[in-house]
């Protein structure tokens, strides 16, 4: 079963699962797949079982910008998919194979504004400050997981 979450939503309700086999204290697994409609009909699946911590925030940021937030989870499990397998949705949409990396990148995170925008647009500062915070600091998370990225000819990709 997959749960559908179209441009049109105003709400959303994802299931998920506090599991102790996660990695990180912080993350969560969806129960779920779940397929999120995008800008130009683009549509990001992400698979049940899929682990996310939501919005990676230090401790220290927590009473700025909380790590959970239920209207703009949505948009950082999004962002987390696309930054860990950009490989994987991009075969859905050759035209954004040749993407330069920093494109690919700008891409996820404006992917991140816009479903932050769709669900909480009560708070369009708040939004706008994580959308920045992962302008500036996501580039060491998109490099790692684009560390060992094979390319169609099995090269590694640069990072």
């Amino acid at each position: 079963m997959t749960q559908h979450i179209t441009r049109q939503a105003t709400t959303y309700a994802i299931p998920f699962r506090l599991d102790t086999e996660v990695p990180k204290r912080d993350q969560i697994r969806l129960d779920v797949a779940l397929s999120v409609e995008l800008a130009e009909f683009r549509v990001v699946r992400l698979p049940a079982g899929f682990v996310t911590d939501f919005h990676s925030v230090p401790p220290i940021l927590w009473s700025i910008w909380p790590p959970y937030n239920t209207k703009t989870n949505l948009a950082a499990m999004v962002h987390d998919y696309l930054y860990m397998h950009w490989e994987q949705y991009v075969q859905d949409y050759p035209l954004l194979d040749g993407l330069s990396w920093k494109d690919a990148r700008h891409y996820a995170d404006d992917a991140f504004l816009e479903l932050m925008d769709q669900f909480s647009p009560d708070t369009p500062v708040r939004n706008y400050m994580y959308y920045v915070a992962v302008r500036l600091f996501g580039a060491p998370n998109w490099a790692r997981f684009r560390v060992g990225a094979a390319t169609p000819k099995g090269k590694l990709r640069p990072v």
